[in-house]
């Protein structure tokens, strides 16, 4: 029987069930422009560094990830400007939010740099906390 002990978590017996933000989410901490291993990142810094990778993993590409993981970009190049838009915002969210940590993406701004490529910014909202992130896209 489960009893209710709080808004955060559940009491089974003497055991409380944790919550998202209270396990623990020890990575790696990978630092990007040298492409080494700096330690480790827990929290907010892991979720950063989560949407980092899965941003930049083409889903279905690489078997060592499985099929949920990674965005298909490629589905938006040659597209009009709104569609391009709509598709950005939908890979990238259901991208993002298989990750149990990450509740939400929102506030997307996009912009054409030129005829190839698009500047999009978003706002990841986690059990950490918000992470604005922003990136370039190939159109």
């Amino acid at each position: 029987m489960l009893t209710p002990r709080n808004a955060d978590g559940l009491t089974i017996g003497d055991v409380e069930v944790q919550t998202d933000a209270d396990r623990p989410s020890l990575t790696y901490n990978i630092d990007f422009d040298t492409g080494r291993i700096r330690g480790v990142a827990d929290g907010l810094d892991a979720v950063k560094q989560a949407i980092h990778m899965v941003l930049q993993t083409e889903r279905f590409a690489h078997t060592i990830f499985s099929w949920g993981y990674g965005t298909e970009m490629g589905q938006v190049v040659g597209k009009s400007e709104p569609v391009l838009q709509s598709e950005i915002k939908r890979i990238i969210t259901e991208a993002l939010t298989a990750d149990e940590r990450i509740t939400d993406v929102k506030d997307f701004t996009f912009k054409l740099v030129d005829k190839r490529t698009a500047a999009v910014s978003f706002t990841a909202v986690s059990v950490f906390g918000d992470i604005p992130f922003s990136r370039e896209v190939n159109t």
